[in-house]
């Protein structure tokens, strides 16, 4: 095997290290213009030999005469049933008594951005019972994570019988290795700032039974307050080999004494027995087979001690952490077909379900061994092979992972969860003959963070190196930042003082800022659980408390549902909950204003997400606090219902819908009843919002029920006049009925259907069921026209309306995203794409002579131009974004400012090509977009982490310089400055662009395409009847 720098020898320091440990000398990597020092085979624990076999780790003695550090340590003695069927051919000799090392990593040059450098610390796999740091080679180490200016330490621990051997009590309780990796942690936080490591920035990261051990090292009191993030790989706590009952690893224990010639009986004499028996002893390869369920032997248990409580509580109560987490894509393939006694693929399948599960872990093991395999062997598959390969993977690593990232994100956790999808297939060396197919498998990753080729020598294609790049990147990043918002990786310091709100008592964050503060609370209920009965009807205020109520975590995101959630728009790994998910969010300046006294100015923040998914908790709290607040205005951030719980209708008086804006409604009356008590002005609250979102804010300003609860609106790339705002009753009703069979109704009538849905559980509804619908439009579940929050059509609610102060606009290029990301129906071409769309937007419920105008609309976006594919393509993303969002942006802009608003119009044109991720692959042309402008609002990444550079940090201080002026005083512009003009609709189009380092007004807007989809919505039916009150 081998790395693939492991050609390469380092050179050894004769120069003395003066660490905090004791003085070392180290070697000397060289990779172009950089180098990194290694320092090899660190003592971290005294020897775990005579007294201290089956004991907890003891530090090792700092020294004081230098030590040379150029070679890794020597490998843990290895045993087990797992050890037994594992060869590893010509391994080096293994040493109980020094195995206790650790290898440490360390950028040679200044680093421009630490101080202290964040550190990433590597726990090993190999089921508990192989491997040692020194299977990575070192120089090809040094060439990957450490290059991206982190510090890399990696660890020896005892492993197998040494390491997990257990009596079930106190005589000797286990779980030996775990202490041993506490024990190395501990010796970072001790020793690591002597090397230019900062302690307070940890991250821990292990593959197999090594994410397994960090999994458990982040829930146990003894480890998980010595790190600060940590990456369980391709294992957790949930998976099935990860840990036992102190009962049957006493009994695999046991099994394991009686092969090595036990004869007694007891603890004490067990204990004894096993601390006499030699090394070698416990080397030799005996065919040993333990009788208990799984193919490790030696692993962790419920020991009292390491894990004092059961997982979950453990869980619960551990400090919250930025988490990632995944596995690869087909776990599976790597231990499907190694088995020497390999017969056939549903033979073996039996076999492995046989081995998983016995009577130590299931009851009537017959009968679920039975319906296992049936289940897999109906499973749509395309042979038996791929079948054992799904099982095989599903049971031992991916149900886990899975679980674990749940579980995880319930507990109020960060977490990024991931299934990695490349491999070369001609990096499987001799392991890829007996292989039926090469995909990627259990280690694969592994080449592509550590450079170590794992199954055979890593000789890295062009390809390969890319994706080492991306995925070193990738890790680094999270050990530096913990993804999401730009200072995502900060840590919020609790409040040491209650505040005294007139909702009740809350206990909340503070975020540091230099010199200033912002305090965060987070969670805070505002209506009762909308369940039972009332799920499907208007939202009640939450009652008022007298306890203090724990705000410093997000509350649960509102269960997604509708086409957008099939499709998954937006797929995040925590658990929603439809009772509790009613929060918002405060954000507080913490210092005294100087410029308002009492109150300062509110802004109300709603957000999109297709009226279907995503959440006030999309958005870190530490990155948001660092952007609005900072300007000296108070910040509320909410949860609505969402999809088929915020918009089911049955078109009638029954069910009449539109139950997120009634939720959005009553969160503003909160507003306006409490946000006093956190010193805000509720006579001075501007509402604003994105997509979805900024619809939500223009409908809330024409409802008569809300329109009076602010005073000043932000609808930015959505608004009431696009199109896919609102549906009439009829029509949304429609919607639900094509998707009341598809969950098992059969009756009739409104009130059946009403009742049939409140009788199902949140997680069937929101369920995916391959739903489709035959209406108009991209959008599924949108509010409707209902009689009851609209009691009037737009129009004249708009005439109604108490006049305000209105800032709005869209991005520049509003349908690159949606264009070439979100429509599955096949296409050859661009120009079949763009008929794709155009006839998603028209169908016979919402236009008459439907082909006619399908035909009118593609001949105007397609005429005299070249019929090129990158033309096509670029008229493509116009049309998407003219008919989704610039044509009903600039009709609100125009509506308002008619019925005798000010209004504020602009183009946000502006972004980073290196801002948009993984989302970049999939868009031919990168410019500024659909939800760009959210990362300079908010200081999140929306597409990817955000990492800003000077300029988008000047960027960031601008636009927020501009919501928050918009906010206090109703008009955007600097203090002093009037380069922004008002919308004057005499001259419609006119827009102020918003872009750096350079703003200006601009005349023309979208190439005038709106001026041509103006005349089309003329025909929309539906658009008519909702704005103007026309019949269908």
């Amino acid at each position: 095997m081998g790395g693939h720098l492991s050609h390469l020898k380092p050179e050894q320091h004769s120069n003395v290290f003066v660490a905090s440990c004791g003085p070392v000398r180290g070697n000397l990597y060289r990779h172009g213009e950089k180098s990194v020092d290694g320092f090899l085979g660190i003592p971290y624990a005294k020897p775990p030999i005579g007294e201290l076999r089956f004991r907890k780790p003891v530090m090792a003695d700092v020294w004081s005469k230098p030590r040379d550090c150029f070679e890794y340590g020597p490998r843990c003695p290895s045993s087990g049933m797992f050890y037994e069927k594992i060869d590893l051919k010509n391994q080096d000799v293994p040493d109980e008594a020094n195995c206790l090392t650790l290898n440490v990593f360390r950028p040679r040059w200044q680093s421009k951005e630490y101080i202290k450098r964040p550190v990433m610390v590597f726990i090993h796999g190999g089921g508990f019972e192989l491997c040692a740091s020194r299977d990575y080679c070192d120089y090809s180490l040094t060439g990957t994570l450490p290059l991206k200016d982190v510090l890399v330490v990696t660890i020896n621990y005892r492993l197998g019988a040494l390491a997990f051997f257990s009596t079930g009590d106190e005589t000797c309780p286990g779980n030996f290795g775990l202490w041993d990796q506490t024990l190395a942690l501990k010796w970072v936080q001790k020793h690591i700032a002597s090397f230019g490591g900062d302690s307070n920035n940890v991250t821990i990261f292990g593959q197999s039974a090594g994410g397994v051990s960090v999994d458990l090292l982040s829930l146990s009191p003894h480890s998980r307050d010595l790190f600060h993030k940590f990456v369980p790989m391709s294992g957790s706590a949930h998976v099935p080999f990860a840990i036992r009952t102190a009962r049957n690893q006493l009994n695999v224990s046991l099994e394991y004494a009686l092969n090595k010639g036990f004869t007694g009986s007891g603890s004490i004499e067990l204990f004894e027995f096993m601390k006499n028996l030699p090394v070698e002893k416990l080397l030799e390869r005996t065919g040993f087979e333990h009788s208990a369920s799984g193919m490790v032997s030696f692993g962790p248990n419920l020991d009292g001690d390491f894990f004092p409580k059961p997982l979950e509580e453990l869980r619960s109560e551990a400090s919250k952490k930025p988490v990632m987490i995944g596995m690869a894509e087909h776990e599976g393939l790597l231990f499907a077909f190694t088995d020497p006694h390999f017969t056939t693929a549903d033979e073996v399948l039996k076999k492995k379900i046989a081995a998983e599960f016995k009577e130590d872990v299931v009851d009537n093991p017959a009968k679920v061994r039975q319906d296992i395999f049936e289940y897999y062997m109906n499973f749509n598959r395309e042979s038996d092979e791929k079948k054992l390969v799904a099982y095989t993977g599903d049971s031992i690593f991916n149900a886990g992972v899975i679980l674990a990232a749940k579980s995880l994100a319930t507990h109020g956790n960060n977490v990024f969860f991931y299934v990695f999808g490349y491999c070369n297939p001609d990096g499987f060396g001799p392991i890829g003959g007996i292989l039926p197919f090469k995909v990627p498998t259990h280690c694969t990753e592994l080449r592509y963070i550590v450079g170590e080729g794992v199954y055979s020598k890593f000789e890295p294609s062009e390809t390969d190196l890319k994706m080492l790049e991306y995925m070193t990147t990738t890790f680094s990043n999270f050990a530096k930042y913990g993804m999401g918002g730009y200072l995502s990786h900060l840590e919020a310091e609790p409040l040491p003082d209650i505040l005294a709100a007139s909702c009740g008592p809350i206990k909340g964050n503070s975020y540091r800022h230099g010199d200033k503060t912002v305090n965060g609370y987070l969670g805070i209920p505002y209506a009762q659980p909308p369940i039972g009965p009332l799920r499907f009807a208007k939202p009640l205020p939450a009652d008022d408390w007298t306890d203090t109520r724990d705000c410093t975590q997000y509350g649960p995101r509102c269960p997604p549902s509708g086409f957008g959630n099939e499709k998954g728009l937006l797929v995040l790994p925590d658990v929603p909950d439809e009772a509790t998910c009613l929060s918002l969010n405060v954000f507080v300046p913490g210092w005294e204003s100087k410029e308002y006294k009492d109150k300062r100015p509110v802004m109300v923040y709603v957000h999109g997400g297709g009226f279907e998914v995503s959440s006030s908790r999309e958005f870190c709290a530490y990155s948001m606090s660092s952007t609005l607040p900072l300007k000296d205005v108070i910040l509320v951030t909410m949860n609505y219902r969402l999809g088929i719980l915020g918009f089911f209708t049955t078109g009638d008086d029954v069910c009449p819908g539109n139950w997120g804006l009634w939720d959005q409604t009553l969160a503003l009356k909160w507003v306006q009843k409490h946000i006093a008590s956190f010193g805000g002005d509720p006579n001075n609250v501007t509402l604003f919002g994105q997509s979805a979102g900024g619809a939500c804010v223009d409908l809330l300003t024409l409802s008569p029920h809300s329109r009076d609860l602010f005073q000043k609106i932000v609808p930015m790339s959505g608004s009431a006049l696009c199109e896919f705002a609102m549906r009439p009753a009829k029509l949304q009703a429609g919607v639900f009925d094509d998707m009341l069979p598809r969950l098992g109704f059969t009756g009739s009538g409104s009130k059946e259907k009403l009742e049939f849905m409140r009788s199902l559980s949140w997680e069937k509804l929101t369920g995916k069921t391959g739903f489709t619908y035959k209406q108009s439009g991209w959008m599924s579940m949108t509010p409707n026209y209902d009689g009851d929050f609209f009691p009037k059509p737009l129009d004249e609610l708009r005439k109604d309306a108490s006049k305000r102060i209105m800032m709005t606009g869209i991005a520049g290029n509003e349908g690159i995203l949606f264009a070439f990301t979100q429509l599955s129906e096949p296409h050859s071409n661009y120009s079949e794409l763009l008929k794709n769309w155009i006839a998603l937007d028209y169908k016979q419920d919402n236009m008459d002579n439907l082909e006619s105008v399908r035909k009118e609309i593609f001949d105007y976006y397609t005429k005299d131009i070249p019929k090129d594919e990158d033309t096509m393509m670029r008229r493509t993303a116009e049309y998407v974004g003219d008919s989704l969002f610039h044509t009903g942006q600039l009709a609100t802009a125009e509506s308002a400012a008619k019925y005798g608003d000010d209004v504020w119009f602009y183009k946000f044109d502006y972004c980073n090509p290196d801002g948009f991720g993984v989302v970049k692959d999939a868009l031919p042309y990168v410019a500024p977009t659909h939800g760009i402008e959210l990362r300079y609002l908010f200081g999140d990444g929306i597409f990817s982490k955000f990492e800003p550079t000077e300029e988008e940090l000047k960027m960031l201080d601008r636009f927020t310089t501009m919501f928050a002026n918009f906010a206090k005083y109703g008009n955007p512009n600097e203090t002093g400055s009037s380069k922004w003009e008002k919308y004057d609709p005499s001259r419609p189009g006119r827009h102020f662009r918003i872009s750096y380092p350079d703003c200006e007004m601009v005349d023309e807007y979208c190439g005038g395409n709106w001026k041509f989809l103006e005349e089309i919505r003329k025909k929309n039916k539906c658009f008519q009847a909702n704005v103007y009150g026309k019949k269908l």
